[in-house]
């Protein structure tokens, strides 16, 4: 094992996200779910949480309100689960719908992208256009071709695109989120091309750290994982807590992917 594998991996088995569904204050107006936890949120934990939801997805609408309230863990889950779920209901989406759409942008082409990520978002009826707990879902669906994004994501770009660009110049190159330079606290569709691009890099990394193993397969979520649990919570006293590495670049993955 290489010491830049090393070094990933080692982030990857820190990562946490530990959220018990238990809590949400609402949750006796869905009857069977929200009963779960996901334990000490480990990387296992989360994958087995994200299976549960590719099988209820298509069928049950809450089986999209579980993540919500996943992804809005630490910044009121519980009324900005409600708004969420409200105006679902509200607008009377189905969970076919969701999915339908969902798997449209998932398996669009990149001319195309925006556009079905457009009209997946609009289902939502959100007043604005922020991104992130949307951007979830394809994660969910599809966690080795999709990763989560956020403002945690965002400012480790941020801070270390330039190593990781320099590192390996001929692969997938991050660009810096225009969240970084305004005065938004939130990702926005201003922030699309630099989230495809966080994405491909991200499938990129985990074709790398892949090669590079003994027999572990990457995803491209678990790529994001390592990268959140690098950059640290707000209480650290610097960010990124913990620096990684480029991945060196192999003949089989020289160029990289946006597919």
């Amino acid at each position: 094992m290489t010491a830049e594998l090393q070094v990933w991996k080692a982030a990857l088995d820190c990562y946490r996200w530990t959220v018990d569904l238990r809590e949400y204050r609402f949750r006796s107006e869905y009857p069977g779910w929200f009963l779960r936890t996901t334990g000490e949120g480990r990387r296992e934990e989360t994958v087995a949480f994200e299976e549960d939801f590719r099988l209820h997805a298509p069928k049950a609408l809450e089986a999209w309100f579980e993540v919500v309230y996943w992804k809005l863990a630490g910044r009121n889950p519980d009324g900005g689960t409600q708004a969420i779920t409200r105006g679902l209901s509200s607008r009377r989406t189905t969970a076919a719908e969701l999915w339908d759409k969902c798997s449209d942008y998932v398996h669009s082409q990149e001319s195309d992208a925006r556009t079905k990520f457009k009209d997946f978002h609009q289902l939502f009826g959100f007043t604005s256009d922020r991104i992130a707990v949307v951007a979830t879902f394809p994660a969910f669906m599809d966690p080795y071709r999709f990763a989560m994004v956020d403002t945690r994501v965002a400012k480790w770009v941020g801070e270390a695109m330039g190593e990781h660009n320099m590192g390996d110049p001929r692969g997938v190159q991050l660009v810096r989120p225009p969240l970084l330079d305004s005065t938004r606290t939130t990702l926005g569709m201003s922030d699309f091309e630099f989230m495809v691009r966080w994405i491909s890099w991200c499938r990129y990394n985990a074709k790398k750290l892949t090669q590079l193993g003994n027999g572990f397969r990457w995803r491209a979520r678990d790529v994001e994982m390592a990268v959140f649990y690098a950059w640290g919570e707000k209480k650290e006293r610097q960010h990124p807590k913990l620096r990684l590495p480029p991945v060196p670049s192999t003949e089989a993955s020289v160029g990289g992917s946006s597919s």
